[in-house]
């Protein structure tokens, strides 16, 4: 029953074209882009951070010590390093929903 309900509610939003849908990085795995762990994981190497598990204390920490154009820079490089990405299955499938925003 509490199923039904989100359904509604996505239904809803996308009726009013106000449906907005939240990704993570794993959502690009299949296109062969790094997931969320890939991505900190260079930025805990550069850091020579060992210990720390939590992902975002990890990012936050590599923003504030290399500052903002270095913490971009750093994500299109390991992006630029993926040649011939290309939209999967799950890409089409939320597409095919017309988000508002993704």
């Amino acid at each position: 029953m509490e199923n039904n309900i989100h359904i509604k509610h996505i239904v809803e939003a996308l009726n009013q074209d106000k449906l907005i849908i939240f990704v993570g990085a794993g959502v690009s795995k299949n296109s062969g882009l790094p997931d969320w762990s890939e991505l900190i994981k260079c930025f805990k190497d550069e850091l020579n951070i060992v210990e720390e598990t939590d992902y975002l204390k990890i990012a936050q920490y590599y923003y504030d010590t290399f500052g903002q154009q270095k913490y971009l820079d750093k994500i299109v490089e390991i992006l630029g390093k993926k040649t011939n990405v290309m939209p999967n299955s799950i890409h089409d499938e939320i597409f095919k929903l017309k988000p508002n925003r993704v």
